[in-house]
Parts: C-alpha cells; sequence; structure tokens
C-alpha cells in the first residue's frame, strides 16, 4: 500500500569569484548524482534510514548525520568542479 521514506540532499552552490576585480567568474550548483530520478531536488540525495532521520533532532552532535552530507557532498563535487572547468573530467 502506502510506504514512507525519507531523503537526505546536499544542497550547495560554488561561486568563484576573480581576487583582483571580486567579479563573480562562475557559479555552479551542486548536480544530482546516482539515482537521481527518485528525487525532486537537485543536488546530491539519497535514502536514509528511520535511525538517521531521528538523528536531525539535533545534526550538530550526530556523526552519524555529518558523515552521511559529507558522503553526498563527495559524490556531487566532482562534476560540480568540472562544471567549473575546475577539474579535468576522468579519462581526459
Amino acid at each position: 500500500m502506502f510506504s514512507s521514506s525519507a531523503q537526505l540532499h546536499a544542497l550547495y552552490t560554488i561561486t568563484v569569484i576573480d581576487g583582483h576585480t571580486l567579479k563573480v567568474i562562475g557559479k555552479r550548483t551542486a548536480t544530482p548524482v546516482g539515482q537521481a530520478e527518485l528525487f525532486r531536488l537537485a543536488g546530491p540525495s539519497c535514502e536514509v534510514s528511520a535511525e538517521l532521520v531521528s538523528a536531525a533532532a539535533n545534526p550538530a552532535g550526530n556523526d552519524q548525520l555529518k558523515t552521511a552530507v559529507v558522503d553526498l557532498i563527495s559524490q556531487g563535487l566532482g562534476n560540480t568542479l568540472q562544471g567549473l572547468h575546475l577539474l579535468e573530467k576522468s579519462g581526459s
């Protein structure tokens, strides 16, 4: 019948600024990774356990939640940096 699920999203933007002129020379938001069609937000996402959801009540004090967020950022960071031409594509 009906089931519930919870998702964790790592939504971020990287802005590159020229240090001399202070003008924005590039800006890129996080891109979805993996099974992005399951989630509606544009960024790295994953389904999480009920245990991790309960950790959201005290996110600063929960290492498991912090690790999950860092993992999501790590999964999407390469694509984001490639989009800014700050990182070469693998195999190039």
